[in-house]
């Protein structure tokens, strides 16, 4: 059985030969990015906190109802930033990263001959960030209700759409309804937001950025498995933590039948074995977390990986972010070493 997932397309759409390395695995053990496992850290506290307000656990339950706990940890801004910050602070310390309930269970790739403070310190301005994106989702979902669907996990064959053998599985990260009682699926997006980035490049041209919406492949997968078992979708939307911006769209026909032109493409390549490298540069490879084992990465000359200040170009003013959140967590005995990322 071949199994197609968005990320898998998304691989394949980067680079051929990268979607070739990344199904060798687990044949090629390679790290991850630090924003992939911090951002897998946070859709599990979004997630956890979420499982907590809507079941809540029968113990806490009892002690509400006893008179022992007038408030549940979870419903207020403080708890969940606490709690959120002891997971990620968790999936940090050490120099791999690795937590166990992190589903691809990789070591993280820091930049080489780092220093133990630089290390240190950039671990810091990753989870402020992710906490600073945490407090904003709080902020902004907690009046509305909780998404019905969390987590959810799809898989539909592709027999008729394809052929037999093929099936395509997504997680969508929540299904919610709007005041009209109107079905939306989204993906939650801690990365970089290229939508906004490309808006503000082109001065509000709106063109680029709706185009890029319109072949989102993620969407498409997810409203494709969310119709062939819920029925379709009012909307969907890529939800950027960073910027707060949703983005809505709907799905065609067409749209659909690109995707399955998409998957007909890669199962063309695993056939022939045709994974020719594309936009084979240095700048564009640098990004992969797959360029330490590329060999046609490694023969582009002038190759060397991401420095520190160019990781940092993208965190905010992580001072501003730590007052903000020692305001949130004033009173709270735990927030400090939590902070401060100290070892066991």
């Amino acid at each position: 059985m071949i199994t197609i997932t968005p990320t898998k397309i998304s691989d394949y759409i980067f680079c051929a030969y990268k979607y070739w390395l990344t199904i060798q695995r687990p044949k090629i053990k390679v790290p991850q990015s630090p924003e992939a496992v911090v951002g897998a850290g946070l859709h599990m506290a979004i997630n956890r906190s979420l499982y907590r307000i809507v079941d809540m656990p029968k113990a806490r339950q009892k002690r509400i109802e006893k008179g022992e706990a007038t408030e549940y940890f979870y419903k207020t801004l403080r708890g969940f930033i606490s709690f959120s910050a002891g997971l990620l602070a968790e999936i940090l310390k050490g120099e791999n990263g690795i937590h166990r309930q992190i589903r691809d269970k990789r070591p993280i790739k820091w930049p080489k001959d780092i220093s133990p403070k630089d290390l240190k310190d950039l671990k810091e301005k990753y989870l402020l960030t992710a906490l600073w994106m945490a407090k904003e989702y709080y902020i902004k979902n907690q009046d509305k209700p909780a998404p019905f669907l969390r987590e959810k996990k799809l898989r539909y064959p592709l027999a008729e759409e394809i052929r037999s053998g093929v099936s395509l599985v997504g997680i969508i990260d929540q299904v919610r309804k709007n005041s009209q009682g109107q079905i939306y699926i989204a993906d939650l997006k801690t990365g970089f937001d290229p939508f906004d980035y490309v808006f503000r490049k082109t001065e509000g041209d709106v063109v680029v950025p709706l185009t890029r919406l319109y072949i989102n492949y993620q969407l498409s997968t997810y409203w494709y498995l969310f119709s062939k078992y819920y029925g379709e979708p009012h909307m969907a939307a890529l939800y950027y933590l960073k910027t707060g911006q949703i983005y809505l769209t709907h799905r065609t026909e067409e749209q659909i039948q690109q995707l399955f032109e998409v998957i007909s493409r890669m199962l063309e390549a695993l056939e022939k074995e045709d994974f020719r490298p594309t936009g084979l540069e240095a700048n564009h490879c640098r990004y992969c977390d797959y360029s330490d084992v590329c060999k046609p990465y490694s023969q582009v000359p002038g190759v060397r990986p991401r420095t520190i200040d160019e990781i940092e170009e993208g965190f905010p003013d992580t001072v501003r972010l730590k007052q903000e959140l020692e305001q949130v967590l004033q009173g709270s005995i735990n927030y400090r070493p939590r902070l401060k990322l100290k070892k066991r």
